[in-house]
């Protein structure tokens, strides 16, 4: 394939193509590219200094500032990696 065109309407055609109820999943795996592209150097960050930025008052005040339920969204994550 040679431009953005053909692989814009390929993957549309793919999309169309699949049952409704896979819609919210392949939403997640766009969301996840999306932020692997944009991000700078999100390849190459080291997975122990990420943990070491996290504290508890920080994770309140993002659970409690959540519009959406945020339970479902880590359980509906943790079935996709398993």
């Amino acid at each position: 394939m040679g431009n953005g065109a053909q692989y814009e309407e390929r993957i549309l055609k793919e999309l169309r193509g699949l049952p409704q109820d896979a819609l919210p999943k392949i939403l997640r795996f766009i969301a996840l590219l999306k932020q692997e592209f944009l991000s700078p150097g999100a390849g190459t960050r080291n997975k122990k200094s990420d943990y070491r930025k996290t504290d508890h008052k920080r994770i309140q005040k993002l659970l409690a500032s959540s519009k959406m339920n945020w339970a479902q969204e880590l359980i509906a994550n943790r079935e996709d990696r398993l």
